[in-house]
C-alpha cells in the first residue's frame, strides 16, 4: 500500500512538472499565433477595407483556441457596442481570457496599446502601428521562447525531485 502511494505522489508531482513545462511552450505558441493574426488583420483591415468587427471575425476562423474565441468575442462586442473603444473591448474581454491566455503584463500591454490606437489614423498610420506591435511581440516571443528553452528541463526534474522528497520525508 505504502508503494503505491509513493508511486503516486512521484506520479502527480511530475505530471505537475510537465503540466508547468506545458503552460511555458503554450505561452511562446499563442505569442506566435498572435502575431499571424496581427498579419491577417492588416492585411484584412488595410488592403481589404473590411470594417474592424468583421475582420476580426474573418482572422478568427483561422486561429485556435482559445484566440479563436477571443477574436469571435471581440468582433460580437464591436458590432454589438459594448464600450466605447476597442481598447475598452479588449481589455474586458482579456479579463475574461485571463486563465486561458498565458500572457504576461508586459505582452498585453503591447496588445492594449495597439487596440487603442487600432482606428484612430490613417492606413500609414495603421501600418505602422501593426509593423511596431508584431516587431515587438516578436521580441517577446524570442523572451518566452529563452525562458522556456532555459527552465523546461529543470521544471520537469523538480516536478519528480519534489516528488521523490515527499515521498522520502513520508517514509
Amino acid at each position: 500500500m505504502k508503494f503505491i502511494g509513493c508511486i503516486l505522489i512521484i506520479a502527480s508531482t511530475t505530471t505537475m512538472g510537465f503540466y508547468i513545462s506545458y503552460l511555458l511552450s503554450e505561452k511562446v505558441r499563442q505569442i506566435q499565433e498572435i502575431q499571424y493574426a496581427l498579419q491577417v488583420l492588416e492585411g484584412e483591415i488595410v488592403y481589404s477595407s473590411e470594417p474592424l468587427y468583421n475582420a476580426l471575425l474573418l482572422v478568427s476562423k483561422k486561429l485556435r483556441e482559445p484566440l479563436k474565441s477571443f477574436f469571435i468575442d471581440m468582433s460580437k462586442d464591436l458590432k454589438e457596442f459594448k464600450a466605447d473603444t476597442v481598447y475598452e473591448i479588449f481589455i474586458n474581454l482579456f479579463e475574461k481570457y485571463r486563465d486561458k491566455i498565458f500572457l504576461n503584463k508586459e505582452e498585453v500591454e503591447v496588445l492594449a496599446k495597439f487596440f487603442g490606437e487600432l482606428g484612430t489614423s490613417d492606413i500609414e498610420g495603421q501600418k505602422k502601428n501593426f509593423n511596431v506591435t508584431i516587431k515587438r511581440l516578436e521580441l517577446l516571443e524570442k523572451q518566452a521562447e529563452e525562458k522556456r528553452r532555459k527552465n523546461d528541463k529543470l521544471i520537469k526534474y523538480l516536478g519528480f525531485s519534489f516528488g521523490v522528497i515527499v515521498v522520502v520525508i513520508l517514509i
